[in-house]
């Protein structure tokens, strides 16, 4: 896993995924196994959904897929992951309730 650092943002879980999500996706380049050969884009998937995995256990699988896909082609798949975000019932921002709504 490539070595990432992220402000810790325990209000709002899909901001602190976002920011996981783009620290990935600029560290990310086609020939990483060749200058890091242990590296695995599933333990950076793990990394960027650690702060809503406690929210997506349904929709785990098919989300890491995404993240996947997005941090390999973020202009291809980014509306996707956030149209896919938005129906989560994650709070954000410290609101109450079930927190579902727009992912901006």
């Amino acid at each position: 896993m490539t070595d990432h650092t992220t402000p810790a943002k325990q209000d709002d879980p899909i901001a602190d995924m976002r920011v996981r999500l783009g620290l990935v996706a600029l560290s990310y380049f086609p020939e990483i196994h060749a200058v890091e050969p242990d590296y695995r884009l599933t333990d950076d998937v793990a990394w960027v959904l650690e702060p809503i995995a406690e929210f997506i256990a349904e929709e785990g699988s098919t989300l890491a897929e995404l993240v996947a896909r997005t941090v390999i082609d973020p202009t291809a798949y980014r509306e996707e992951l956030m149209d896919a975000l938005n129906g989560l019932p994650i709070p954000r921002d410290g609101e109450p309730g079930d927190g579902a709504g727009a992912v901006g």
